[in-house]
């Protein structure tokens, strides 16, 4: 089956995700989200084999691969957060 086939049949995989355990602010970090767990998606699909799960479900399989990815997206995002201008003394250079 088609890679892109596939990743369009299970977006709405990621969208639950994101809208069910994640709690987007506004539509840049919803689309940060997205883009991270499509990125996730694709690789799970790549990584998915038939054979070794043959009664397996894509989904099941890549659920917890695109909530890890989203999770750290979004820890990535709560880090830059928290450096501020001030600890970076940029006034120095």
């Amino acid at each position: 089956m088609n890679i892109e086939l596939q990743i369009e049949q299970n977006m709405p995989l990621v969208t639950y995700i994101i809208k069910q355990k994640f709690q987007t602010r506004n539509g840049e970090e919803f689309d940060r989200y997205l883009q991270a767990g499509r990125i996730a998606l694709w690789k799970a699909i790549i990584k998915f084999d038939i054979v070794r799960f043959p009664n397996g479900r894509l989904s099941t399989y890549a659920y917890p691969a695109i909530y890890r990815e989203i999770l750290k997206e979004k820890q990535f995002e709560n880090a830059l957060q928290a450096i501020s201008l001030e600890d970076l003394n940029l006034d120095r250079y």
